[in-house]
């Protein structure tokens, strides 16, 4: 389980978070919604380790400043394309396992596996510069879910693909976490692709959060300014 508690984040003498506190359950989806500048991204890379903040994140109940930031088993996906330019499709996908010192025949077996699962086996020896779209945004999912990290955060890792290979792409991606039981934490602005993925969802505004509850729940509130972010995005 994760848990955040009182989470605050200044940048700039900007408040960008403000006594932020959820509990995120084990193997459940959670999509993190809100308007542009609600704080989403800036909450998930509190929780990669990627920001100074005040308030605990805690995982599992070990608090995660306790844990270096390379060693907490986190998946993070971010909008852009981080491939390794230099290496090829397999071993960008190897790579978690390589620095972690894992035996070859098992990288060899981890790689194979999830190259099967993502439809990448055809273009193991192809390099970034050579793929779609797409193609870089699945090779990112596998090397992102090949180590099995304690938890994935995903901020909107599929912006820019056109909508029909998106929808794909979020199918997935759902699959894939389904059989994996790995918490996942998604960031979008699309409020009928999070429906679809998650179990729950976070709505942030202006920095605090306006509701955490699960989608049946969220279309009985009340609160006029919820109604209309709702009403606007469906």
């Amino acid at each position: 389980m994760l848990t955040i508690t009182q989470l605050s984040l200044t940048l700039n003498h900007q408040t960008i978070l403000q006594d932020v506190s959820l509990q995120i359950g084990s193997g459940s989806i959670t999509s993190l919604v809100g308007p542009s500048g609600a704080g989403k991204s800036s909450l998930l890379r509190c929780i990669a380790g990627l920001e100074t903040y005040t308030g605990t994140i805690s995982l599992n109940q070990k608090p995660l400043d306790a844990v270096p930031t390379a060693q907490r088993g986190l998946g993070y996906v971010e909008q852009d394309n981080t491939l390794f330019p230099h290496l090829s499709v397999e071993k960008n996908i190897a790579y978690p396992l390589r620095v972690r010192r894992q035996p070859i025949t098992k990288i060899n077996r981890a790689v194979s596996d999830i190259m099967l699962q993502l439809h990448l086996a055809k273009l193991a020896k192809r390099y970034p510069h050579q793929l779609s779209g797409g193609e870089q945004r699945r090779v990112m999912l596998a090397r992102t879910l090949i180590y099995q990290p304690t938890i994935v955060l995903f901020d909107e890792p599929f912006a820019g693909v056109d909508a029909l290979l998106r929808v794909e792409l979020v199918h997935l991606l759902k699959t894939l976490m389904a059989q994996r039981r790995i918490p996942l934490i998604y960031v979008t602005h699309d409020l009928a692709e999070a429906e679809f993925l998650s179990n729950s969802v976070i709505v942030l505004r202006d920095g605090k959060v306006e509701t955490h509850q699960t989608w049946p729940e969220i279309k009985k509130v009340t609160n006029p300014w919820l109604q209309t972010f709702l009403n606007q995005r469906f």
